[in-house]
């Protein structure tokens, strides 16, 4: 395996996450493909897939905001929250106020404790909600804190909604939607989404599956390498001896004593710093280090390629 980095990918509607990483599997002949935040079947956009040694930065991706386009339908309701589910409940829109769905979207900004999906992999007690619901148990799904910011409403009527916003990790699209329908007491359910963010890339950036198959991955401006990611994280090169030390999982004390600077960063702040570490023999990522604050540097990852 000669690539290792991360892979954009514009995630087509009808299949899983899962199913692309197969995939893309498939294409690269390696086994070391992952990614960076799942997508449901129905939704398109952003898919950010991890090659190689690159599996090993999912965590520092996964807690990025993210970015989506988004449609809804106003008087339906669904089990799923999508229109892919089974119909709940219909109510008419004739009374909806166009200045009412505006004024309630906006409201729905900023930090909110939502219930998640109950058809979502979050679990608890061991078992996935969305095997609950399949199951037809009874149970109230569990509440998270969840941030969406930078609304945009595009277009709007007694119907359908249009928009785009932002949010935190952690945040669902369609617990926004079902929390919009049910401050306008008519139900909403979604009924398209496309991701165009996960930070700190765009959908410009992204390429199909079928351009990646017919494209060789060293020439393609989709395919980000490893000494390439992270880049608001600070960087330092070690050389000779230190090399070895690092690879071996070893902070070597010359490297400790330059990131002094770094340590009353993360001591003032009161927050952890991410430091990558390269190879000044080969140029390549050898590591990443966490300054804690009021401890030593601590190794977080080690990359061997």
């Amino acid at each position: 395996m000669n690539h290792h980095g991360v892979l954009l990918l514009d995630k087509p509607a009808g299949i899983t996450s899962h199913d692309v990483v197969a995939r893309v599997r498939r294409i690269l002949s390696t086994k070391a493909v992952g990614h960076a935040g799942t997508l449901d079947p129905m939704a398109t956009g952003l898919l950010v897939l991890l090659i190689g040694e690159a599996t090993k930065i999912s965590d520092y991706l996964l807690n990025g905001t993210k970015g989506y386009d988004l449609e809804l339908k106003f008087g339906l309701k669904t089990d799923t929250l999508d229109v892919t589910g089974q119909i709940l409940e219909e109510k008419s829109t004739e009374s909806l106020k166009l200045e009412a769905i505006e004024c309630e979207a906006e409201n729905l900004t900023g930090e909110l404790e939502l219930a998640v999906p109950k058809y979502s992999a979050i679990k608890v007690n061991g078992k996935k909600l969305l095997e609950k619901a399949r199951a037809q148990e009874t149970f109230d799904a569990p509440t998270r804190l969840m941030n969406f910011f930078k609304l945009e409403l595009q277009s709007f009527n007694r119907q359908e909604l249009s928009c785009r916003f932002f949010c935190s990790k952690g945040s669902y699209v369609r617990s926004w939607v079902q929390e919009l329908g049910e401050r306008l007491d008519c139900g909403a359910t979604l009924s398209y989404l496309r991701r165009i963010y996960s930070s700190p890339y765009k959908i410009e950036q992204a390429m199909s599956l079928e351009a990646l198959e017919q494209t060789p991955i060293a020439t393609c401006s989709s395919f980000i390498p490893l000494s390439q990611c992270l880049q608001d994280w600070e960087a330092v090169t070690v050389s000779g001896r230190d090399e070895k030390l690092m690879r071996n999982g070893q902070v070597p004390s010359d490297l400790a004593k330059r990131l002094i600077f770094q340590q009353k960063i993360a001591n003032a702040q009161k927050k952890n710093l991410g430091i990558r570490v390269f190879q000044a023999s080969s140029g390549t990522l050898a590591s990443l280090l966490e300054m804690q604050p009021n401890k030593s540097p601590k190794i977080k990852r080690v990359f061997r390629y």
